[in-house]
């Protein structure tokens, strides 16, 4: 089983390998990120997530399994964020004016550009259905709590409005309609759906060449001289997926829920991050390294534990 997920992997991974090597000679410069972003982002996943939608099926069953979903994760993120103040406060070893980013920066997971496509392709539409259905709390999070983080508590109004906003993006859009597709049951015309559909499947290789042009531009080898980042960026993709895997063992909801819950924090700091710190006027350099080297450590360990999820999570 292991090597299966592995060799699975290790195909999306490759993609990756192509887009550190494009942006390395050139192909793909550094000035070509933002458009590729902008175009993962607002047109491939938006068409990803509402052409996986739209094919399933409403039964009951996929009814409570949403609500488990949905509760679920707003139990985990909670457990997340305590578990990130205890690491925070033992590896600084008491209060320091960047508890918080560090806080925010544990607690934060790629779900979208890696989660996204990793969830369907090792995994499948069904957890893919509920790796997208989490992510609205995910966005709720990552763009209004975890400002209000780093910030240590201040700015909360004005970081509650941002929160407000994440309901807006093209991601969170393309959710609402691909829920009101599969929940009316209404029939698209098979050219516009099989169009989606194309479009949609751009995003798995779009993401990795992505993911590849950012790793092409930066310089681990100075990222490993910071032992310190180096330890807590090992710590945070080890310890965090070891708590969440465990902690979903104790809720009494289907295999597939449980994948898709404990999968969430398997991922690697989301690239966003760097930018909300900037904005919020923190240490936006710090993030980009520990977003830089869980990436790099993601991929040995998203091999690892989706391999335990698969075995511990079997449907």
């Amino acid at each position: 089983m292991f090597l299966d997920i592995f060799l699975r992997v290790f195909t999306i991974f490759a993609i990756l390998l192509v887009g550190v090597i494009a942006n390395r000679t050139k192909v793909l410069p550094n000035e070509s990120s933002p458009y590729l972003i902008s175009l993962l982002l607002n047109i491939t996943t938006p068409c990803l997530t509402v052409y996986s939608l739209m094919q399933r099926k409403v039964t009951d069953s996929l009814k409570i399994e949403s609500i488990q979903a949905l509760a679920g994760t707003t139990v985990m993120i909670a457990v997340s964020v305590l578990l990130g103040f205890i690491v925070v406060r033992l590896f600084q070893r008491g209060k320091r004016p960047n508890n918080g980013l560090l806080v925010s920066i544990f607690t934060s997971v790629n779900c979208t550009f890696m989660g996204f496509p990793i969830s369907q392709q090792l995994f499948g539409d069904t957890v893919f259905y509920f790796v997208v259905l989490t992510n609205v709390l995910f966005n709720v999070f990552f763009y209004g709590i975890s400002p209000i983080m780093m910030n240590s508590g201040s700015g909360a109004r004005e970081n509650l409005k941002k929160a407000g906003r994440a309901f807006r993006t093209p991601i969170m859009i393309s959710i609402y309609i691909g829920l009101f597709l599969m929940i009316t049951k209404i029939k698209i015309p098979e050219p516009v759906t099989n169009c989606v559909g194309l479009i949609g499947d751009v995003t798995v290789p779009l993401s990795m060449l992505v993911i590849g042009v950012q790793l092409g531009s930066s310089h681990p080898k100075a990222f490993l001289k910071n032992y310190k980042m180096l330890l807590f960026s090992i710590v945070k993709m080890l310890l965090l997926p070891i708590a969440m895997i465990g902690f979903v063992c104790l809720f009494p909801f289907a295999n597939d829920v449980k994948t898709a819950l404990a999968l969430n924090f398997v991922f690697p700091v989301a690239v966003a991050t760097s930018a909300i710190a900037e904005q919020e006027n923190n240490d936006y350099h710090l993030v980009a390294e520990i977003v830089t080297l869980t990436t790099i450590l993601s991929l040995i360990t998203i091999p690892v534990f989706a391999t335990v999820i698969k075995v511990l999570f079997p449907f």
